[in-house]
C-alpha cells in the first residue's frame, strides 16, 4: 500500500503542478516568467551555490532530530531545521522560495520537504519552518492510526502537504494529538500532554518542568537533550515504548556517526542519504527483533541479516563463574558482563578482527585476523541458515566443518548483532558472547543511484 501511494502522491503533485501552470498560462496570458518559477521550484539543484547551501541545509537537519525522519523514518515528520518569519503588512516571500527551492532534492520517492506558513499569525508575523517527511514511514502511521485520521478525511494516500495543512488548523487537543503522531512520540505520551494541558485550561493549573512534567530526552548529534523529547509524568520510569524508540535511535545515531565524515564531503550527499536510509528503514517487520519473535527469523532472517558485520570485540564467558581468577580481574570482568548477561563472567577478550559478509541469497564469507599473531589469517566461505528460533548455521563450501559454530541470536537492530555460541566437548561449560556492527555498504557514483526520470 505505502508504495502504491508514494506513487500517487507524485502523480498528483505532477499533475496539479501542470494544472496550476496550465491555468496560470490561460489567466494570465501566457506569462512565461510565472510557468518557470513553478517548473524551477523542483528541478534539480544547478548551480554550485545552491548545492552547498543544500549541503548546509541538510547537515544541520542530520545534526538535529530530523536525523530520525530522513534516516530510517523513525520520525514521519521533523521540522525546526529552518525558521523564519513573514511580516504579514508587508511580505516578501523571497525566502520562502529560496528555501523551498533548496529542499528540491528531498523531493522524491523517498522523502517530501517543504516550508510551512503558520495559519496563526502573532503580532503581526507568520512563524515560518521547514520540514521533510519520511513517505513510507508517514503512510505508515496514517494507516496505523486511521481511527484518528479518517474522520478527518485523511488517508495514507494524502499529500503530506495537505496533512500538514490541515493539522494546523484543527482544535488544539486535536492539534497536539496529530503533531504527536506526527513526530512519532509514544501514544501514552500524547495523551498526557493532553490530558494535562486540558486539565490546566479548566481548573488553571500550572504546567511545566517540575510542575506536572518532566522530559524524556532522544539524544541528536548536536545535543543530548532538547531535540526529539516528550512530556511524561513526575517520576517517570521508562516504558517499552520509550526504549523502544531510545533503541531505534541509538542504531540510527551510530550509522550517521560512521557516515557523516562522507556526507559532509560529498558533491551530492542524497546517494548516500538513500543507503543509509534504505539500511536503517523500519517497517513492521524490521522491528527490533525479540529472541521470542519466529516471524522475523522464519520470513525476514536473510534479508534481515544481509550486509557486511565487523566483529568489534569476541567475549567468552565461563559458565561457573569467575571464581579461579585473581579477585581485582574477577570484580572487573563481573562488571564487563553484568552488561550483557547476568548469569556468566567474563573469562577473556579475543583479539581478532573478524568480518562477516552474510548475502540475503543465504551464502556467507568471512575472514579472521589475529591481532596477536599477524601472519595467522584464515578465510572460508559457505551457506547459512536460520531458523523460527533465531538460530544460525553455517555450513563451509569445502564440505569442512565450518568455523562458524551454531549460534543463537540474543538481539539485532538496524545496526547491531549480538549472537552467542555454548561450546560442547572439552570446552563444555563456556559460551562466547559476538557482538557485531553493520557496515553501511561503500559509496558508489551518484549515477547510479540517480531516480529514474519517470
Amino acid at each position: 500500500m505505502n508504495g502504491s501511494c508514494i506513487r500517487l502522491l507524485r502523480f498528483t503533485t505532477t499533475v496539479a503542478a501542470a494544472m496550476v501552470v496550465a491555468l496560470s498560462l490561460f489567466c494570465l496570458g501566457g506569462c512565461a516568467m510565472h510557468a518557470d518559477r513553478t517548473a524551477r521550484r523542483d528541478a534539480p539543484l544547478s548551480t554550485a551555490a545552491e548545492r552547498d547551501q543544500f549541503r548546509e541545509l541538510l547537515l544541520t537537519a542530520l545534526d538535529r532530530e530530523a536525523l530520525y525522519t530522513l534516516m530510517g523514518g523513525l520520525k514521519p515528520l521533523s521540522t525546526g531545521f529552518w525558521r523564519g518569519e513573514l511580516v504579514i503588512a508587508e511580505p516578501d516571500t523571497a525566502e520562502i522560495a529560496r528555501v523551498r527551492r533548496l529542499l528540491a532534492p528531498l523531493r522524491d520517492d523517498t522523502h517530501y520537504a517543504d516550508v510551512q506558513a503558520f495559519a496563526t499569525a502573532h503580532d503581526g508575523t507568520r512563524h515560518l519552518e521547514a520540514h521533510v517527511v519520511h513517505l513510507a514511514s508517514f503512510a505508515a502511521m496514517l494507516e496505523r492510526e486511521r481511527d484518528f485520521w479518517s474522520p478527518l478525511g485523511v488517508t495514507p494516500c494524502t499529500h503530506p502537504a495537505e496533512v500538514v495543512a490541515i493539522v494546523d488548523r484543527l482544535p488544539r487537543a486535536d492539534r497536539w494529538r496529530a503533531y504527536g503522531l506526527l513526530f512519532g512520540y509514544p501514544k501514552y505520551a500524547i495523551e498526557f500532554f493532553v490530558e494535562a494541558g486540558e486539565r490546566a485550561k479548566a481548573n488553571g493549573s500550572e504546567v511545566g518542568p517540575g510542575k506536572d512534567r518532566e522530559f524524556f530526552h532522544v539524544p541528536t548529534a548536536s545535543a543530548t537533550e532538547g531535540q526529539f523529547t516528550w512530556a511524561v509524568p513526575i517520576g517517570h520510569l521508562e516504558r517499552e515504548e520509550d526504549r523502544a524508540i531510545r533503541t531505534r535511535s541509538e542504531a540510527i545515531l551510530a550509522a550517521y556517526w560512521r557516515a557523516a565524515p562522507r556526507l559532509a564531503a560529498a558533491h551530492d550527499p542524497v546517494p548516500t542519504l538513500r543507503r543509509l536510509n534504505a539500511m536503517l528503514v523500519h517497517s513492521d517487520d524490521r522491528a527490533v527483533a525479540r529472541v521470542d519473535d519466529a516471524d522475523v527469523w522464519q520470513n525476514a532472517g536473510h534479508g534481515r541479516l544481509a550486509g557486511v558485520w565487523a566483529v568489534e570485540h569476541v567475549e567468552v564467558f565461563a559458565r561457573n563463574g569467575a571464581a579461579s581468577l585473581p579477585e581485582e580481574q574477577s570484580t572487573s570482568l563481573r562488571g564487563s558482563w553484568s552488561r550483557t548477561d547476568q548469569t556468566n563472567s567474563l573469562l577473556r577478550e579475543q583479539k581478532l578482527t573478524i568480518l562477516h559478509t552474510l548475502n540475503a541469497n543465504g551464502t556467507y564469507t568471512h575472514t579472521l585476523d589475529w591481532a596477536d599473531a599477524p601472519e595467522r589469517r584464515f578465510e572460508e566461505s559457505g551457506t547459512w541458515t536460520i531458523d523460527s528460533a533465531g538460530v544460525l548455521r553455517c555450513v563451509n563450501s569445502n564440505g569442512k566443518a565450518s568455523s562458524l559454530p551454531e549460534a543463537r541470536v540474543l538481539h539485532i537492530d538496524d545496526a547491531t548483532l549480538i549472537v552467542r555460541v555454548d561450546f560442547t566437548g572439552a570446552a563444555a561449560g563456556q559460551s562466547e558472547i559476538i557482538r557485531h556492527r553493520l557496515i553501511p555498504a561503500a559509496p558508489s557514483s551518484s549515477k547510479t543511484e540517480e531516480p529514474s526520470p519517470d
